[in-house]
């Protein structure tokens, strides 16, 4: 039922209409019965853990979609259903937000992120080169750009060269970053 409820979450789902759902009767005093309820629930579970299970590294990647784009969007709220992305306001949860209303920045960050996750899997040796992501981005947002990053290439593993101008992209993580160097060989 966990499961069952992050995939609702996670928008793969649909809600189960009540008669849809399995029913096990409270009190049950005749053994054979239970024996035999016993075998049919184990059947289920393990069909359900098989049906359920091949939607795992999907709903992963959807709730870590979800999981960074609503901690950059501090008064809106990203929801998942199977009509796409939806957006509310975080103070009138009634009132949607079409995706071209998003800032700037906003809408950068979302594409990214999204292709970044999303992309098509199993590239064997994938180099990510991502050119100056500051452009449009919050300054906090430059900040746990690099954390974020980390937090997706757990999912999606590739490596990336990022060039960038910003300080805050690299944001203290120094081990990281490789300075270039301008020529003072007037002939290069």
């Amino acid at each position: 039922e966990k499961e069952r409820e992050r995939l609702l979450a996670s928008g793969l789902l649909e809600a189960a209409k009540a008669e849809e759902q399995f029913q096990i009767p409270d009190i049950i005093d005749d053994e054979q019965q239970r024996l035999i309820i016993q075998h049919v629930l184990t059947i289920y579970i393990e069909d359900n853990k098989k049906k359920l299970g091949v939607y795992r590294e999907l709903a992963n990647r959807i709730e870590l979609f979800k999981n960074i784009i609503n901690e950059l969007l501090r008064y809106k709220t990203l929801f998942i259903n199977k009509n796409g992305f939806e957006f509310r306001q975080k103070t009138d949860m009634a009132l949607p937000i079409p995706p071209q209303e998003l800032s700037s920045g906003e809408q950068h960050s979302l594409v990214m992120i999204y292709n970044l996750l999303f992309r098509q899997q199993n590239k064997i040796d994938e180099l990510i080169l991502i050119d100056e992501p500051e452009i449009s981005l919050h300054i906090a947002w430059q900040k746990r750009f690099i954390s974020d990053l980390e937090r997706i290439n757990v999912l999606s593993n590739f490596d990336t060269i990022i060039a960038t101008h910003a300080p805050s992209i690299i944001n203290g993580k120094l081990d990281l970053m490789v300075g270039l160097e301008g020529s003072t060989d007037k002939d290069e």
